[in-house]
């Protein structure tokens, strides 16, 4: 049996509890021996997602199609995780030191797995599709699309380079609503385009030469979406400044501003317009204007030069701290104003062609020779930014996406009989 693990007890694992405790807590190896748990909601619903549909096409001359098409759905009930073993304020005390309160002291952590997370969809699909006609075909579709949620996977360090671009914990479990905004896989536009063209060039050519130089064919297949949604967020401790906030406690002028011991918190965005505050640079560079790390204090407060310069000399954040984002003003517990997913990861463009032509040998033999260029236009594809406004490498791209090498030529021959 387990007792009330939202309290003060001892988690027995055995039945009746006279036979003693599996374990207590605080005998523990690990600070003061507490550990982390795994609970999770007894009250869970099952998941469930609605899907819905509306399509129109038309057939426009003998081998042109164009379809138009409205895809929605909503996820309710979805899984995530959290640290249930926190609250708003749990720093808040006047030296701002490491110990602070948790709800259940003998606990680091409730790894607590609820599904409290909902989801919106909605898209609009363009295509148009022309069958094989006078040696050409081709297929284009775009799509714009919406994806709304409060997280988008279990563990809430989402897409797959989510370890650089969102932090692991909702920034404060008492406000759910903070966390709507654009889930980590929406691609507002989205092309796709197909292409197969029979080079007429020598086609009908007799001879040496027409069997050499014609009858060849091309393909190209084309990518391109917009990026997906990255959270800028401050991953920094809480600091005591020198001076006083009017309740009589230190001032906090670093980060963990709602005071709960995660750093997930999101300061306050001042460059104007979200467009505004791209650099047009190589993500390699940094895709923002301002790439240093943010500064220390907080706009209007009371902290005094030199209680600011001692934080900035100790996070290392040097005379130019960041001039787009800064820390929200107020004491105690505060959150910032910049919202969840507001900015976004560089575009991913991508082509790959190949040419081919079809020789025939005998009447059941035949041979195939291609060559094919994946990523042609040798462009590269960046992703995994870094969003920590507390790390020197903020804004910068640590990885390359889709075919990483750069282009690549194969060439290819097939024999069938």
């Amino acid at each position: 049996m387990d007792f009330d693990a939202s309290g003060p007890d001892t988690i027995f694992y055995s039945l009746p509890a006279s036979v003693g405790p599996a374990y207590k807590p605080d005998t523990l190896p690990g600070p003061a021996g507490r550990v982390s748990v795994r609970t999770m909601d007894v009250a869970l619903k099952d998941s469930s997602v609605q899907n819905y549909y509306l399509g129109i096409e038309h057939q426009f001359f003998q081998n042109l199609l164009v379809r138009v098409n409205y895809q929605g759905s909503q996820g309710r009930h979805l899984p995530v995780l959290m640290n249930l073993n926190r609250f708003d304020g749990s720093r808040y005390n006047a030296t701002l030191s490491t110990a602070f309160t948790r709800p259940n002291d003998l606990y680091t952590g409730f790894n607590y797995r609820a599904n409290n997370v909902t989801s919106g969809y909605n898209a609009l699909v363009t295509e148009v599709q022309k069958r094989m006609s006078h040696g050409l075909q081709f297929q284009f579709g775009y799509t714009w699309s919406r994806l709304i949620d409060l997280g988008s996977d279990l563990f809430t360090g989402e897409t797959l380079q989510g370890s650089y671009s969102q932090p692991y914990y909702f920034v404060s479990n008492s406000h759910l609503n903070f966390e709507r905004g654009p889930g980590a896989f929406d691609h507002t536009h989205n092309y796709k385009f197909v292409l197969t063209w029979e080079i007429p060039f020598m086609r009908d050519e007799k001879g040496l030469l027409g069997r050499v130089l014609g009858g060849w064919q091309m393909s190209a297949f084309y990518q391109g979406y917009s990026g997906h949604p990255i959270e800028v967020y401050n991953s920094r401790a809480r600091r005591a400044g020198n001076a006083k906030d009017p309740n009589g406690f230190l001032e906090n002028i670093g980060g963990d501003y709602n005071l709960d011991g995660v750093g997930t918190d999101r300061p306050n965005y001042v460059g104007g317009a979200a467009s505004a505050a791209y650099s047009g640079f190589s993500p390699a560079d940094g895709i923002f204007k301002d790439i240093h790390k943010i500064g220390c204090g907080y706009q209007g407060a009371q902290s005094t030069a030199a209680s600011i310069a001692s934080c900035n000399a100790a996070f290392a954040v040097g005379s130019t701290p960041n001039s787009l984002f800064i820390n929200p003003p107020g004491y105690g517990i505060r959150f910032g104003s910049l919202g969840r997913n507001v900015f976004r990861a560089p575009w991913f463009n991508n082509m790959d062609a190949a040419l081919l032509k079809n020789f025939k040998v005998r009447e059941s033999m035949r041979l195939q020779v291609r060559g094919e260029a994946l990523n042609i236009l040798n462009h590269p594809n960046f992703d995994g930014i870094v969003t920590d406004l507390n790390s020197s490498s903020f804004g910068r791209s640590q990885i390359l996406v889709g075919n990483a090498v750069s282009r690549i030529l194969q060439l290819g021959a097939r024999f069938t009989f």
